[in-house]
């Protein structure tokens, strides 16, 4: 059963559909992505979800019971769900203790503060000032906060924006621990491919206020279901074909196929399914440009007739700008129709 489910739930701003016939089932404990580009409808979702905004049509229920939906408004209070801002919204006038226990009611609020200090692993911040805390540190604060009242869905908006590049990856490492620890059922914004596919078990990618699909993260980077998506999930290399059962025609020359196809396609070609050789009789490509990342490395290259692609190698492969090399294709491709 799901915990949380949207059914078809629209919702326009005057003559823009921000939210266009959304259904979404979300199951207890499961950690969502709603990932897309600026302007699709993913934080218009989280605010339906929380009940800061009204759909128009369709239903939203929690736990079985309808929150939203014709002639039902459940209000934000009563919808036992947690939110964690992109700014954080700490209370500057209170301390740590005094922002995760603000909402807390009854005899207990003092053990349940000690217990998401002990969860978030900040036991010894209690009487710290918010001021007084890294943004690391103030975003676990924050999640301390929304996870205090045990809510029964947990919304997070953009919430590893604020931070640096070099803290954002440890923070989120974190928080997915944290998040794992407690059980929560979450549902987060973000507009990081490798964000989404990094933390959530799965990703909802959304274009135009539509979810356009939802899957588990390497599903959906191995199996888009459309060239929109293909491009804007990591990064993607796509050449033409021409497509006969269990194999293509391309560039790169006869390419077996993860999916059978025919007639005219779109090859899709992740940068890392390239192999660059540079012993070979049959020297297909040059190299334009190189990125070296330490892990790996990102590489330019271009095709004899004049198509440019980008691959992806190891950090001990020495390759240099002009070098001429033979580019090779490992594994299965999937394609696309050529419209």
């Amino acid at each position: 059963m799901s915990l949380l489910e949207l059914h078809q739930v629209s919702l326009r701003f005057g003559s823009v559909k921000a939210v266009d016939d959304i259904s979404l089932n979300v199951q207890k404990g499961q950690f969502v992505a709603l990932l897309g580009p600026s302007g699709c409808g993913k934080t218009t979702t989280l605010r339906l979800i929380a009940g800061f905004e009204w759909p128009d049509s369709g239903i939203i229920s929690i736990k079985n019971r309808i929150v939203a939906g014709e002639n039902i408004r459940v209000t934000p209070e009563e919808r036992r769900v947690g939110m964690v801002f992109q700014e954080y919204a700490l209370f500057p006038h209170l301390d740590v203790a005094g922002n995760i226990a603000f909402g807390l009611r009854g005899a207990d609020k003092r053990k349940r503060v000690d217990e998401m200090l002990a969860l978030v692993g900040l036991s010894d911040y209690a009487k710290r000032m918010p001021h007084e805390l890294s943004g690391g540190q103030q975003q676990r604060i924050a999640l301390a906060r929304a996870l205090a009242p045990a809510p029964d869905v947990l919304l997070l908006d953009e919430p590893f924006s604020n931070l640096d590049a070099a803290l954002r990856t440890q923070v989120r490492t974190e928080v997915r621990s944290i998040l794992k620890k407690s059980g929560a059922t979450c549902i987060f914004v973000t507009h990081d491919q490798e964000e989404a596919l990094s933390l959530a078990d799965e990703v909802a990618v959304m274009f135009n206020g539509q979810v356009a699909q939802m899957a588990e993260p390497q599903r959906l980077y191995s199996h888009p279901v459309n060239r929109n998506i293909a491009s804007f999930v990591g990064e993607a290399n796509f050449l033409p074909g021409e497509a006969n059962g269990h194999s293509v025609s391309c560039l790169l020359g006869q390419l077996p196929l993860a999916q059978a196809a025919s007639g005219r396609v779109e090859v899709l070609i992740r940068p890392e399914a390239l192999r660059l050789l540079d012993s070979s009789d049959h020297l297909n490509a040059e190299i334009m440009w190189r990125e070296f990342y330490g892990h790996d490395q990102r590489i330019g290259i271009l095709l004899n007739d004049g198509k440019s692609l980008i691959a992806r190698a190891d950090s001990s492969a020495n390759y240099t700008v002009g070098q001429r090399v033979t580019v090779e294709v490992t594994g299965a491709v999937q394609t696309f129709a050529k419209l």
